[in-house]
């Protein structure tokens, strides 16, 4: 599986370089800042690992655990 973080970075008209509170996304041209990845985590990495945990609560639901 391959997620890709451009979606949440850019949309079809530009890239996201700031988050909510001013702070830079890239360390570098190359590299996300703290705030970056903070940034990514919540936006990319947060509903996929929510979605995860719905799955296999209903995994376990249906096994009757």
């Amino acid at each position: 599986m391959i997620i890709s973080s451009v979606d949440i970075f850019c949309d079809s008209h530009k890239c996201r370089v700031f988050d909510e509170e001013g702070l830079p996304l890239y360390y570098d041209d190359d590299h996300l800042s703290e705030a970056g990845s903070e940034f990514q985590a919540r936006q990319l990495f947060l509903p996929y690992l929510k979605k995860m945990a719905e799955r296999n609560r209903g995994g376990m639901a249906a096994n009757g655990e």
